[in-house]
């Protein structure tokens, strides 16, 4: 009985069973009349039933700072329809705020759970490009100094002789430090400050040189009283022993003169005293220049074993272990990082496939309306696009990581000096064109000392 082109009058018979193949009549009159069509007001029952039941379920769903609008009651289908307002579907299901408050409350827990979630994505994607552990990158260090560690302290561990080895080693090195470090160095500040030893009395020495000069005058006034007095004097004085040799030598052909000849001996000895206390003397000043060699000389084996150490440490630490980086090897770096950048910008710097601001009717990137003149004319130096730009910035991240990570290899003042040009590199100053940069990095070249070191590797 299901109407069609055919048979317009036919009559839908709609019941409880919701199959399609099959139909429920329902009671029929006395003149075969068909009652089948449905009832209206239990359709709108359950159709208000639906309805509330799908709102509740919305309002469950619905958070505790928003609420939906409430459907009105209907009384019958022909009022509901007319006290429905003609509003879109949008507007009839849009929730409205009803506590601020609690609302951002929400919203920063969520941002809160984002960030967390970022950050664990971001740790589990570096985790695949982090660094492998020491001894993965330097299995070869570990691979043979570990056996031959243990071979060696199981062999000194053998019979005593480990015992015996740190002792003999340490004898030796005290041996070692006490003659060629601790003695040296202690004579070495006594003779600065305190002045050296002297083996002779310089003041018997004077001593001496008064008496045999008084003894020549004396002997002098009275053998040869006719002779000036000034020259006596000199004779006195300069300690000439040339007329008491020749007077000695005329006095011993006479036994008369005996006495003056024990005389001129008794001044002889005085001379021989002088020069030995002379001699003395002389000792003491070549001890003196000497001792100050032979104490230079036993420090300088101390001095270049703890070169060749030091230098051994550094080459360890640098260069097998890589525990960080050397002073050169810093700078080295800087430099290298600071060339990219020169490199960068002199390729882009009087390109024809990049067009100034004035060209393109464009202002400087960032730049205010004060920082787009110079010297009263409008920048007409080259920019860098965004490409070269990101480029840019990453060398200057470069640059300043390895200025903060490696701070001690650079003084306070170089520090602030550098992260100010960085800064005006980067633009943070004001807008700046590629010929200021160049010359930028050009000032910086010049300027600093650790980028004129030389990087030997």
């Amino acid at each position: 009985n299901t109407p069609t082109m055919s048979n317009p009058n036919a009559k839908v018979n709609i019941g409880t069973n919701s199959n399609p193949n099959t139909s429920q009549e329902g009671p029929s009159t006395g003149d075969g009349g068909d009652f089948g069509f449905f009832d209206s007001s239990q359709q709108l029952d359950e159709i208000e039933r639906l309805d509330v039941a799908a709102t509740d379920e919305s309002m469950r769903k619905t958070p505790s700072w928003a609420a939906l609008p409430q459907p009105s009651s209907k009384h019958g289908l022909n009022e509901s329809m007319q006290s429905i307002p003609e509003t879109s579907p949008d507007e009839q299901t849009r929730a409205k705020v009803t506590n601020l408050h609690l609302m951002a409350k929400e919203v920063g827990s969520l941002l809160d759970v984002m960030k967390d979630v970022i950050a664990m994505q971001r740790a589990r994607r570096l985790d695949v490009l982090k660094q492998p552990n020491w001894m993965r990158r330097n299995w070869y260090i570990t691979a043979l100094g570990v056996p031959a560690f243990l071979f060696l302290c199981i062999r000194l561990s053998e019979n005593g002789y480990g015992i015996q080895f740190i002792k003999f080693t340490a004898s030796q090195i005290i041996t070692f430090f006490k003659e060629h470090i601790n003695e040296p160095v202690v004579a070495i500040f006594d003779e600065l400050v305190k002045g050296s030893e002297n083996i002779s009395d310089r003041e018997t020495r004077n001593i001496v040189v008064e008496n045999l000069q008084l003894m020549i005058r004396s002997w002098l006034d009275e053998n040869y009283p006719s002779m000036n007095e000034q020259e006596r004097d000199f004779r006195a004085k300069s300690m000439d022993m040339s007329l008491i040799e020749t007077k000695k030598a005329e006095s011993l052909k006479t036994f008369y003169e005996i006495n003056n000849v024990i005389r001129m001996s008794f001044i002889e000895a005085q001379f021989l005293k002088k020069e030995m206390m002379n001699a003395l003397v002389a000792l003491d000043d070549m001890q003196a220049s000497n001792n100050m060699n032979m104490n230079l000389a036993a420090v300088t084996p101390a001095v270049f074993l703890i070169y060749a150490c030091q230098r051994m440490l550094r080459f360890v630490r640098y260069a097998l272990l890589k525990l960080g980086k050397s002073k050169e090897e810093t700078y080295g770096s800087f430099q290298h990082g600071l060339l990219e950048m020169e490199r960068l910008l002199v390729m882009r710097d009087n390109s024809s496939s990049y067009q100034t601001p004035m060209l393109r009717h464009d202002s400087v990137a960032g730049a205010g309306p004060a920082q787009q003149t110079r010297g009263g004319l409008r920048h007409d130096g080259i920019v860098l696009r965004s490409d070269d730009l990101g480029m840019m910035m990453l060398h200057i991240h470069e640059l300043r990581t390895i200025l903060w990570r490696d701070r001690r290899r650079f003084s306070s003042n170089d520090i602030r000096s550098v992260a100010e040009d960085l800064a005006e590199l980067a633009g943070e100053r004001g807008a700046v064109c590629v010929s200021q940069q160049i010359q930028i990095i050009a000032r910086m070249s010049r300027t600093y000392a650790f980028l004129r070191v030389r990087n030997h590797g």
